[in-house]
């Protein structure tokens, strides 16, 4: 039998080693380090959900979300506010590598749409004590196996920049993982520890089909169209989300926000019901087929009985 789901908001270590922080960046202390595997309750979160806390012997620890995997309703976490920001130590006791030391802070977007151009922004620090001459980043995106690179000039000791390195993904959607890479030609002499830390930072990302309509949609007692085309797709009674014509609704108890979904993760087969009562809305995200055929995925925000209906959608080309 499958493991059955654990009960809450959790994460799991994804990274061989990582940091317990005691609080939420890279400029607070470390008070300790998980094997990749351990799993652990989520109790709370930093305003953006960027950094997750749990107990760690007895006090909260901090890590960064983007390095684990989790698993449960977000927001139902209790937002915690950070602790004070430390002060800066003295160099005497924290000494700067004298070289060049180039890493990768952040990759920017999440989603990428697969058969067009795409550009992913990435954060290059070079935290070391000497500029850093010319160098290169790059990174081979999935699916396809895209290769993109380019070529940066000179970055001062302590100075960040922002790079973008250009795609085109082709083949089926769903969550990626590559590594990209700094000075990718090893132009830059950094010592032992800035040559060990080109090749570790893993860009996670979900490659996606192009959408025909997104957003956010509030709607009184009647037809919805979702996808543009003039034809009603939804009917709200005021009691129920009722399918129109040859479409359907499927409830995804597998997920809780839009964000999880891609356009493969939608199973038309699966999609056949005709409505949703309003006690099935709460807290639901589910798939559409809608009139015209197109998949796409819904969560209600809010749903009055005899009254308005608001909900976050996303439909498929």
């Amino acid at each position: 039998a499958p493991t059955p789901p654990p009960a809450g908001y959790t994460l799991t270590i994804q990274s061989n080693v990582q940091n317990v922080r005691g609080g939420p960046g890279l400029n607070y202390e470390v008070i300790g380090k998980l094997p990749r595997g351990t799993q652990a309750l989520v109790l709370g979160a930093n305003p953006d959900y960027s950094w997750l806390v749990i107990d760690y012997r007895g006090q909260w620890g901090w890590l960064a979300a983007y390095l684990v995997d989790t698993y449960g309703n977000r927001s139902l976490l209790p937002i915690i506010q950070p602790p004070a920001e430390p002060t800066a130590l003295a160099p005497a006791i924290a000494p700067v590598s004298p070289e060049p030391d180039l890493v990768i802070l952040d990759a920017a977007p999440r989603r990428l749409i697969l058969d067009q151009p795409a550009t992913i922004n990435v954060t290059v620090l070079n935290q070391g004590a000497s500029a850093a001459p010319s160098f290169a980043i790059a990174s081979t995106f999935e699916p396809g196996g895209s290769f993109a690179g380019v070529n940066a000039g000179w970055l001062e000791a302590g100075a960040r920049t922002t790079l973008p390195l250009n795609a085109t993904l082709r083949g089926s959607t769903g969550p990626q993982s590559v590594i990209i890479v700094a000075d990718l030609n090893n132009e830059v002499a950094e010592g032992a520890a800035g040559e060990a830390n080109n090749r570790v930072y893993a860009y996670r990302y979900i490659a996606d089909r192009a959408y025909l309509a997104s957003g956010g949609k509030m709607s009184g007692i009647g037809d919805i169209d979702l996808d543009g085309y003039g034809v009603p797709d939804l009917s709200w009674t005021g009691a129920e989300l009722v399918a129109l014509g040859d479409g359907g609704l499927s409830l995804l108890s597998f997920v809780n926000t839009i964000d999880e979904i891609h356009y493969d993760l939608l199973d038309p087969a699966a999609i056949h019901l005709r409505a949703l009562a309003i006690e099935q809305l709460r807290d639901a995200t589910f798939a559409i087929r809608t009139a015209d055929g197109h998949r796409g995925v819904l969560k209600p925000t809010s749903a009055a009985r005899n009254g308005t209906i608001a909900f976050d959608y996303r439909i498929y080309r």
